[in-house]
């Protein structure tokens, strides 16, 4: 499983994170073809030698039919696809994900007995093949049964292993930075995936919760889908009593979890979201979420586990803090529930990532101006990430509570020291010698209409 996280960069894509899931999902059947214990290269060998068996397993593939012939066949297609990547290529040559996805939609809709180990195996098959972006492609352009929506679908398994698969799925799918896989995400917040995901964050079933959170990870690396988790909820029990708890709050309990690949993931998760926009920042201060973030820095989010998971949850945390203070009211709301503190004993980090994150954030919690949309001077949009409107700022603010230095007479006009601006919504960072100044008078529509009329010629 590899994780890929974002640093401050000129990119104009938001600072997000997603998870590329890589499944060695085996089964124990009865099967002849699942009894050796070759492991991976079983299945090569198996290829090798029967060149013919991935299209005999493709056929006994028959959506209607027999529950134990599909569960089978679709779970020896699991293992094979799991085993390596000339299998995986030779699967999708053979329109696997065609006929899977088939498979997937009727044992959804049948009443048979065993269908849900059928549903299961299917989306456990369809995990492993759509690491490729090809496969991904031939999932996006079927249409009846419709490859996004058969798969959302399939995220209301009839048992907690069936939905489990259908996350992993759609983990593995939404793995990466193809322009496909960005397309797949917005059908999935189209079809009403990222509900469904935020509501098994709410099971008992913490192998369930954690496919649900990889899945989010991976499906938030959009706008749409930030945006969906803020106005999503869960439907769970509070002292015995139903209640709704939005998405933002399920995602924060997740990191009380002891489980440290949890915590991992719901950072991760809370991070892109504060990625997006003003919207999903000022919903996260509204919710107290950046509270709850500040809180778990403070608490040694990163403890018992690796020193490799310990430092990307610490880096996604305090990349939540960087992303949500490129807004002013929620840079203050920060200062106000001690965020710098956490942030400051994170530079004595010994991972690099840590480290920058950790940096840019405190940088620009001391910086006194955002670029806004609209500016003139500026192309900077409201969605733009982190990375580009770093780029674009001349200077960070000094913070001192004392008088500020003397300027420099010998230093060029534009680096003297910048007056601190007088409240959050300061236009900008630069002194008036990069600008110019403006005329003394100018004609407005406020203007007397007196002073509009032109003079008369001198002779």
């Amino acid at each position: 499983m590899r994780a890929r996280c974002s640093t401050p960069r000129t990119s104009s894509a938001p600072l997000t994170l997603t998870l590329t899931l890589i499944l060695t999902l085996t089964l124990t059947l009865t099967l002849t073809l699942t009894r050796y214990e070759l492991g991976a290269a079983f299945g090569a060998l198996l290829v090798e030698q029967h060149p013919d068996a991935p299209a005999a397993l493709l056929d006994c593939l028959a959506p209607g039919g027999s529950p134990l012939q599909n569960a089978n066949a679709a779970g020896a297609l699991m293992n094979l696809a799991a085993s390596s990547a000339a299998v995986s290529a030779d699967l999708l040559s053979r329109h696997a994900v065609d006929r899977l996805i088939a498979l997937l939609a009727s044992a959804k809709t049948a009443e048979q007995e065993g269908d849900s180990v059928a549903a299961c195996h299917a989306a456990g098959a369809l995990a492993n093949l759509l690491r490729d972006p090809e496969a991904v492609d031939t999932l996006l352009g079927l249409e009846k049964p419709g490859g996004a929506r058969t798969m959302v679908e399939a995220l209301e398994g009839e048992t907690d292993e069936a939905s489990r698969a259908a996350c992993a799925a759609l983990m593995s799918a939404m793995a990466g930075g193809e322009a496909v896989r960005a397309t797949l995400r917005e059908e999935v917040v189209e079809a009403g995936g990222v509900g469904f995901l935020v509501q098994h964050l709410a099971s008992a079933n913490l192998s369930l919760r954690l496919m649900a959170c990889g899945a989010l990870l991976n499906a938030t690396a959009s706008a749409a889908a930030a945006a969906a988790v803020v106005d999503a909820s869960a439907d769970t029990k509070i002292e015995g009593k139903p209640t709704s708890v939005p998405g933002l709050e399920m995602l924060v309990r997740q990191l009380h979890e002891p489980e440290p690949l949890m915590r991992a993931r719901a950072a991760g998760v809370l991070f892109n979201v504060a990625g997006f926009g003003p919207d999903c920042r000022l919903a996260m201060l509204e919710q107290k979420t950046l509270a709850a973030v500040v809180e778990a820095l403070a608490n040694d989010a990163g403890r018992g586990t690796t020193v490799a998971l310990k430092h990307a949850i610490e880096a996604r945390l305090a990349g939540c803090l960087l992303n949500a203070a490129l807004n002013p009211t929620c840079r203050a709301a920060i200062h106000e529930c001690g965020g710098l503190k956490p942030l400051i004993g994170l530079l004595g980090s010994s991972g690099p990532i840590v480290l920058t994150t950790a940096s840019t954030a405190i940088a620009y919690l001391n910086d006194k101006v955002e670029h806004r949309p609209g500016a003139l001077d500026s192309s900077v949009r409201s969605t733009d990430g982190a990375g580009k409107v770093t780029y674009h700022k001349a200077r960070f603010h000094a913070t001192g509570s004392g008088p500020p230095p003397p300027p420099d007479p010998d230093a060029p006009a534009d680096s003297r020291p910048v007056e601190p601006d007088e409240g959050e919504e300061a236009p900008g960072t630069r002194t008036k010698a990069t600008y110019g100044t403006l005329p003394l008078a100018k004609l407005g529509a406020t203007h007397d209409s007196r002073s509009k009329v032109s003079p008369e010629p001198q002779p």
